[in-house]
């Protein structure tokens, strides 16, 4: 099972708020499965 949710400390809660930014990089890892990794891009409409 995969609990998702919002922790404390989230970005727009800290001060100055920090929001992720092209470049930066999310990692997951789970012993015994492996690790997901996603860079964030730059997006557009």
């Amino acid at each position: 099972m995969i609990a998702t949710g919002t922790p404390a400390g989230i970005g727009c809660r800290q001060t100055p708020p920090l929001w992720l930014r092209p470049g930066d990089r999310i990692e997951v890892e789970s012993p015994g499965i492996g690790c997901l990794s996603n860079p964030i891009a730059q997006g557009g409409i």
